[in-house]
């Protein structure tokens, strides 16, 4: 379980969060530029682009949490479970 948990974060959700910190940072760069009315202006298709590819990754990594969750679930009554069958054969029931 612990591996699924730790490939799915490190191959998946990874790879989402450095999207959002990518569009995010070029977003801010961009508008950065205008502000400072450095010869380029924001192009809107760049903004809503951005806004639409972070909104995709941001439920991309909502959607893998709630798998991670129940995988850390699965992994908890796995244990318990484990405790549970060796408490009984230690006291010999």
């Amino acid at each position: 379980m612990d591996e699924e948990i730790n490939r799915i974060f490190d191959e998946k959700i990874g790879f989402h969060f450095l999207i959002v910190i990518f569009f995010i940072a070029l977003t801010l760069f961009e508008w950065y530029r205008w502000f400072l009315k450095i010869s380029v202006n924001p192009n809107t298709y760049s903004t809503v682009l951005a806004t639409l590819i972070v909104a995709y990754s941001i439920r991309k990594i909502y959607i893998l949490k709630k798998c991670i969750r129940r995988l850390q679930m699965a992994r908890n009554g796995e244990r318990i479970v484990g405790e549970s069958l060796e408490f009984l054969r230690e006291k010999g029931s």
